[in-house]
């Protein structure tokens, strides 16, 4: 009776693996495609999923279809794989839970990349069956350690999403909460890099002053055209609008005119009225159409920018060549009257890029930018008192 009992629990034990279905979708290669490769990646992958107990389903179609169909199965799998940028080929894999509908966790494999450092190819090549099986069998691991198929927001974070690979790429994320979201943009803000409290790069939430940023994106959202624009957002700055050869007045934590001692730099460079020190009409109407990104530093600064440094630094850091090639053109027109009366207009261009020297090593990086605009002015017909 007993090898009985035995025999039908291992039958009944048997049946229930092999009940269990991974879907698949075919590994595709980021470059040329390598047929060899593939065909033993493929067959790797197979093995080692039937060795596990799972039904094997390929499917052909994008990463939601996939999914819609393989709702019936355990896991589905989709991977990518890229064989000669680097001495060994790396491999990307994703899983998925069909159940749920977005990505659970993800691997992969690629060679260690230093910065100056030359890896000697003898010691790290490997063949492609030895770097295959390295990930498969890192694949078995993941699977077996993850029964409940939770998600691994950390492995899908380092071992997908901040590859350079990935980011062309659409994978199906869990949806974030509110509460997810706000924390996300907070982390960004704070880990954002600024050069204006210390002269140096450092983590906005490491800079030991009160320091605000203003993006190249914020400034595109929200339609400034100069420094005195985003300023009027920016807590601790009041303006006074006149007219004449000063039509505003820029008043930072209090201080008017030439007391004021707020310092403006453009990429460092100090930019305030020669004869006076004043944050004058051509810094506080800096065009911004070729702006990274605006750093304002509220309070004393005097240690790092010198005596007149007792109010704030304002310094805006403009597009180079290098890190934002490409070219920009805006036309604006319009008028804050009915019938279009008293319009103003205006046009801004930059162009950015590099170019190579005469010998072939030099390169040349250039940042150009142009703005111009024009208005007629305020309505002031019929208002007395002035």
């Amino acid at each position: 009776m007993r090898y009985l009992l035995l025999f039908v629990f291992l039958f009944t034990h048997s049946f229930a693996q092999a009940s269990k279905k991974v879907y698949y979708k075919t590994f595709n290669a980021i470059d040329a495609d390598n047929a060899k490769f593939n065909e033993l990646l493929q067959k790797k992958f197979i093995q080692k999923m039937e060795s596990m107990g799972y039904q094997i389903v390929e499917l052909d179609k994008d990463t939601k279809t996939n999914l819609r169909t393989a709702k019936d199965g355990d896991l589905y799998l989709e991977g990518f794989y890229e064989t000669s940028k680097r001495i060994n080929p790396s491999i990307y894999i994703q899983i998925y839970d069909p159940a749920k509908g977005y990505l659970v966790d993800a691997l992969s494999l690629e060679d260690l990349s230093l910065e100056g450092v030359v890896l000697d190819e003898s010691e790290i090549k490997e063949t492609q069956e030895e770097r295959i099986n390295n990930l498969i069998s890192r694949l078995e691991n993941k699977i077996r350690a993850n029964p409940q198929k939770k998600e691994m927001q950390s492995n899908i974070e380092t071992e997908l999403l901040s590859k350079d690979v990935s980011q062309n790429r659409d994978f199906i994320l869990k949806p974030k909460t509110l509460d997810q979201e706000v924390k996300e943009v907070f982390k960004l803000f704070e880990e954002q890099e600024v050069v204006t409290a210390t002269r140096s790069k450092t983590k906005l939430k490491d800079a030991p002053a009160a320091i605000y940023v203003i993006t190249a994106e914020q400034i595109r959202q929200r339609g400034y055209r100069t420094l005195s624009d985003a300023l009027h957002d920016l807590p601790g700055f009041d303006f006074q609008h006149n007219y004449g050869i000063y039509p505003e007045i820029v008043m930072q934590r209090g201080l008017v005119g030439e007391p004021n001692r707020t310092l403006v730099y453009i990429d460092g460079i100090p930019n305030n009225n020669i004869n006076d020190g004043y944050a004058a009409q051509g810094s506080i109407r800096f065009p911004l159409a070729n702006v990274e990104r605006i750093e304002v530093v509220s309070g004393p600064a005097s240690s790092l920018y010198g005596a007149n440094a007792f109010n704030g630094i304002i310094n805006v850091i403009t597009k180079d060549g290098e890190s934002s090639p490409g070219n920009h053109v805006q036309v604006m027109y319009g008028s804050y009257e009915s019938n279009f009366r008293n319009v103003g207009r205006s046009v801004d261009f930059s162009s950015r890029g590099s170019i190579k020297g005469t010998d072939k090593e030099s390169i040349y990086t250039y940042s150009l930018a142009a703005y111009y605009y024009q208005t007629e002015g305020p309505n002031m017909g019929g208002i007395s008192d002035l």
